[in-house]
């Protein structure tokens, strides 16, 4: 799979981000039940999408320069996640 996070200015202060997951090589789809989650500092879920048989998942927000957020890729009991800084 691969995962790309990409920030746009939306003023001085403030960025979208947007968040896209695909499948890689010769896969089309993601696996079925494959989650992407949004987590703020506290490890809560502040968004969240569920693959079904999709070719990809994007999740769009927006948030302050030097704001926290993790993303989550789970699968069935497996995990990966990533903190960034916007």
């Amino acid at each position: 799979m691969v995962l790309m996070v990409g920030l746009m200015p939306t003023n001085e202060r403030e960025r979208e981000v947007w968040v896209k997951l695909f499948p890689d090589g010769d896969r089309t789809h993601l696996p079925p039940n494959l989650q992407l989650m949004v987590l703020d500092e506290t490890g809560e879920a502040l968004m969240q999408a569920t693959a079904r048989s999709t070719e990809s998942i994007l999740l769009k927000f927006s948030g302050e320069v030097g704001e926290y957020f993790s993303l989550k890729i789970a699968l069935d009991n497996l995990s990966l996640s990533e903190a960034f800084i916007i």
